[in-house]
């Protein structure tokens, strides 16, 4: 009976093991981790950012129309979890000039006034 006990004993320790590293998965994974979405927010706004500039160096809003919708969500929504960016958390329309302007004022050229 010794070695039955052993076998069972093995098998608690190893699922407690498994639920150990798997609460240490969850806890230190991305999607929990705000220095990890920060920077992934960083990212995406580097990224749409540019893209912005792309059709409208100038950041004047002449051509905020050229712009793919899709381009100035991901700026607003970068903008909000990133804090700091008013004029994106207007509840109308998100992908305004004035949200654009403040969230991606370091890639822009020209006049900022």
């Amino acid at each position: 009976m010794k070695g039955v006990s052993l076998s069972i004993e093995t098998i608690v320790i190893l699922i407690l093991a498994v639920i150990v590293l798997s609460a240490m998965l969850i806890f230190l994974s991305g999607t929990t981790n705000p220095a990890a979405e920060t920077l992934r927010a960083t990212r995406i706004q580097t990224e749409s950012c540019a893209a912005y500039v792309r059709n409208d160096p100038d950041c004047t809003g002449f051509r905020i129309n050229d712009v793919s919708p899709d381009v100035k969500q991901n700026i607003a929504e970068a903008c909000n979890i990133l804090q700091g960016y008013n004029e994106c958390k207007s509840s109308g329309d998100v992908a305004n000039i004035a949200c654009v302007r403040s969230c991606c004022k370091t890639f822009c050229g020209g006049d900022q006034t």
